[in-house]
């Protein structure tokens, strides 16, 4: 539209044009910063944190911060930090509705799995940390939703 204004030597139209648009783009860039500062602030807020035995003591720590076989407590309304190997369990019972579907908690015995991201409904127990991020079945997810699909016998049809 500035163009054609400018082309018909129209001045007063290609000042208002350029003004809107220099508004939109100034608007816009402000309203980007601001949402931007607002998602730091929320990350800065919110840390998820994992009850391990460390030298015999429970800490406290970030769940970057596990390692491969950390000793990871587990209580109700917790979530679990990583792909754990359940150690002990006093009536541990969990959500694994994300990522299996059941409608159900899941008993947790000595020796079952429990993954990362699934919440602890009941019970209490112990796990130690056998795979983190990426590694576990929870980071699998992406791996499995972007590798190439294999032609159904319809398409193949």
């Amino acid at each position: 539209m500035a163009l054609l204004a400018i082309a018909l030597h129209e001045a007063t139209d290609v000042a208002i044009v350029l003004g809107i648009v220099a508004t939109s783009v100034l608007l816009g860039t402000h309203n980007e910063y601001r949402a931007e500062r607002t998602i730091e602030a929320l990350r800065s807020r919110i840390s998820r944190r994992a009850n391990v035995l460390r030298n015999g003591d429970v800490v406290q720590v970030d769940v970057a911060e596990l390692v491969a076989h950390d000793r990871v407590l587990l209580g109700v309304g917790d979530i679990v930090p990583g792909d754990l190997s359940i150690g002990l369990a006093a009536g541990l019972e969990c959500d694994e509705s994300a990522l299996t579907g059941e409608s159900r908690p899941v008993e947790k015995r000595t020796g079952d799995p429990a993954y990362m991201g699934i919440a602890v409904c009941a019970g209490s127990g112990t796990g130690i940390v056998v795979a983190l991020g990426d590694a576990t079945k929870y980071g699998e997810i992406p791996r499995h939703a972007s590798a190439p699909q294999p032609r159904t016998v319809f398409e193949a049809g």
